[in-house]
This record gives structure tokens, C-alpha cells and sequence, in this order.
């Protein structure tokens, strides 16, 4: 199935590569890797700078189930995370 990521089930296998910058809510991000295009989301961190929430604010199109999305904190520490797409709208 090809589609935008999911807003609520589109994310699996959150991983937080390099800090963000610790205890945000809504900060930007890009995000980059996959086979779609123009999905944007904002992340949540807690205390230690992992992220512990994705907020998808626009879904994108062509993605597929499976792809490896990198989440790439927009200013302020250049914090890193990876997520797998699990569901396509």
C-alpha cells in the first residue's frame, strides 16, 4: 500500500539516535529517507532528550508500509531519531 503516513498508527520502532534537546513538546523537525515525500511532524522529548511522542502534522504522500523515516531536530541540538512507517492513510 502507497499513501501518506498514518496520523495515529503510522509510526513503529521509535529509536532516538542522538539527543534532542531535553523536555519539549511540539519541537520541529524534518524528516528525511523513505520512498514519499513531504510528510512533517513535530517530536516530544523528555528529560534526557529521547524522543517519546511523533506528532504527524501533514501525512505526505507515497509512502510506503516499511520505509525508515530520519526525524532531524529543526535548531537547537541537532537531535536524531529513526521510526518505521506502520501504517499509510
Amino acid at each position: 500500500m502507497i499513501g501518506g503516513i498514518d496520523a495515529l498508527l503510522g509510526v513503529s520502532n521509535l529509536q532516538t539516535t542522538t539527543a534532542f534537546t531535553p523536555s519539549q513538546t511540539g519541537a520541529a523537525v524534518t524528516l528525511t529517507g523513505g520512498t514519499g515525500s513531504s510528510a512533517t511532524a513535530t517530536v516530544d522529548t523528555d528529560g534526557s532528550g529521547d524522543v517519546v511522542g511523533v506528532t504527524i502534522t501533514s501525512s505526505g504522500t507515497n509512502y510506503t508500509i516499511g520505509d525508515i523515516i530520519t526525524l532531524t531536530e529543526v535548531g537547537g541540538t541537532p537531535g536524531v531519531a529513526t521510526f518505521v512507517v506502520a501504517e499509510v492513510a
